[in-house]
């Protein structure tokens, strides 16, 4: 797990920073733009582990049993869970990143294959 300074900013510069940083992370047009700046910003293990974090949303709204994702993504029935309340969740990004995902026919046919 990532550790923080104990050393506090202000939340005024915690927010503009936070601000700046989603509103790059937006503009990036090209899939392989955010692939070189996440893989400078997250460890190999975070990088997994988010990636991992969005299939299991994926999986779940196919209709997947927490044990059948469990097994093929090898994550633990809590992770799986807490997932699951953020996908069912009244205002879910989970949801809208999903939809939008599985429109495209190729990222369909992918996931399908995990199945």
């Amino acid at each position: 797990m990532a550790r923080i300074s104990s050393r506090r900013i202000s939340p005024k510069l915690q927010n503009q920073m936070l601000y700046l940083f989603w509103k790059n992370l937006a503009d990036l047009k090209r899939p392989r733009d955010l692939e070189f700046l996440t893989t400078d910003l997250f460890s190999p293990v975070e990088r997994l582990m988010i990636a991992k974090r969005f299939m299991i949303a994926v999986l779940l709204y196919q209709g997947q049993s927490f044990r059948k994702i469990c097994t093929t993504l090898k994550v633990s029935p809590n992770t799986v869970n807490s997932v699951a309340h953020k996908l069912h969740r009244k205002k879910s990004a989970y949801l809208t990143l999903v939809k939008k995902f599985l429109s495209d026919h190729k990222v369909k046919k992918l996931v399908e294959s995990f199945s």
